[in-house]
């Protein structure tokens, strides 16, 4: 029998300036697979996207090197970050920092968490959607941001990753 559970979440807009959400401003999460996984902290609860998310990207993936990269819509990007090198990675804003001294990644909005895989490349996925940026750690962290617009990723040194365009879900 496998372990796991699939998990879709009910998301709303990431802005906090808006007093008043404009109509159909929530979104669900992408389906993803929830693992309960023993570490040396005790148990943890890891979550990624299904692997048959992979089948939705067109094509070979486009290689990139730099600090601001504008993401297609939709699109699955895959970037690695040095395990020993600090990071503040966005996409419009909404994304992360990360400490090498702590394994600590900040999440805009206040979460974080201490990643526990020991690794030289921290593999870091990035979802982008129409309405939507999720943020993949190895399994450990998670981070999921509504928001509309174009998706700009913007980090404070230059990052290596490729993209792929994914194809929509409706087609």
């Amino acid at each position: 029998s496998e372990d796991f559970r699939y998990y879709v979440a009910w998301a709303r807009e990431s802005e906090p300036d808006l007093i008043i959400k404009p109509a159909f401003s929530q979104s669900a999460t992408i389906i993803t697979k929830l693992t309960l996984n023993k570490t040396k902290k005790g148990y943890v609860l890891f979550r990624e996207p299904i692997e048959s998310f992979s089948s939705l990207r067109l094509g070979k993936g486009k290689k990139f090197s730099a600090t601001d990269y504008k993401l297609n819509i939709p699109s699955d990007t895959l970037v690695y970050l040095d395990a020993d090198k600090d990071y503040s990675l966005t996409v419009n804003g909404h994304g992360f920092k990360y400490n090498a001294k702590t394994k600590r990644v900040n999440f805009s909005g206040g979460k974080y968490t201490d990643l526990i895989k020991d690794c030289d490349k921290i593999p870091v996925r990035i979802i982008i959607d129409a309405r939507s940026v999720e943020y993949f750690f190895n399994g450990e962290a998670t981070a999921s941001y509504i928001f509309g617009g174009e998706k700009f990723l913007s980090a404070n040194r230059k990052i290596k990753g490729v993209t792929y365009n994914l194809k929509s879900i409706w087609e």
